[in-house]
């Protein structure tokens, strides 16, 4: 079963549960799906390894996703909280929000979290290394 189907179904059950006014199962169907996206494959889009860059694109060395790239894209009005350096990737077309990049004191090592988890980027001429 893929995602859109899944859904689709999901959406369907929504409406009706909706429709009939019955607050506990929907909550239990919106629990389950997002549970469900959670531990999907997105959860592992960033983790620890070699990554080779060319500019601001960067891909996993060992090409374990073929559809998968990263960009480092720049914020036009940074923030306390916002800096000024930010990660996307792009998943068969698909852009998924990614990280900030804090900067540390160290040149060129970033400090980044997805899902919870904390990893340190460190920036060289033609390779990106995340741990």
């Amino acid at each position: 079963m893929n995602h859109s189907t899944i859904r689709r179904e999901v959406t369907q059950i929504l409406y009706i549960c909706n429709k009939q006014r019955d607050k506990r199962n929907y909550r239990q169907v919106v629990v389950s799906y997002l549970l469900f996206f959670k531990n999907n494959d997105m959860t592992k889009l960033i983790y620890s390894g070699l990554f080779s860059k060319d500019r601001n694109q960067f891909f996993p060395e060992k090409q374990k996703d073929s559809y998968t790239k990263f960009l480092i894209l720049t914020r036009k009005k940074p923030t306390k909280h916002k800096p000024k350096n930010y990660i996307i990737a792009k998943v068969k077309g698909k852009d998924f929000y990614v990280s900030s990049m804090y900067p540390t004191e160290i040149d060129n090592l970033y400090n980044i979290e997805y899902h919870g988890q904390k990893f340190s980027l460190k920036i060289e001429d033609n390779v990106i290394t995340i741990k």
